[in-house]
């Protein structure tokens, strides 16, 4: 069953990609994040989960950690081509995280991209607790 609510949205933003993400967790919030991120720089309905990437980071706090974590995303996508589709994060803890994400190389004959995204921001960037869940909003520069 599809989920009734999606877990992210994107917000208007004078220049560039601003995303609202949610989860139940934090961990659902960086799997979120992560998924806005890469359903923006490609259609990833077509991506395959054929490679699995670990992803292990350090930082000062959570909020470090969730950049990190998504630029990290967009440095793999640049230097390798590498598409995700899919993230499980094992755990967040308030400085570390630790987070597997699959999909496969970019292949031009059956990809298509979207936005060029060139990093996730500090820009207004909190994680905070809307109710039941954890919401966060991040602006990617484009």
């Amino acid at each position: 069953m599809a989920d009734p609510k999606p877990p992210y949205e994107i917000l208007p933003h004078t220049a560039d990609l601003r995303v609202r993400v949610w989860g139940p967790t934090v961990e659902a919030v960086f799997e979120n994040a992560a998924r806005a991120l890469a359903d923006n720089l490609a259609d990833t309905s077509g991506v395959e989960e054929v490679l699995k990437q670990e992803i292990r980071l350090e930082a000062g706090d959570r909020t470090e950690l969730l950049v990190g974590w998504l630029n990290r995303i967009l440095y793999l996508w640049e230097t390798r081509r590498f598409l995700f589709k899919s993230f499980r994060v094992r755990s967040v803890s308030e400085r570390s995280l630790v987070a597997e994400a699959w999909g496969e190389l970019y292949d031009p004959a059956r990809h298509t991209t979207g936005t060029e995204i060139k990093a996730a921001t500090y820009h207004g960037l909190e994680i905070r607790r809307e109710g039941d869940l954890l919401a966060a909003e991040i602006v990617f520069d484009t």
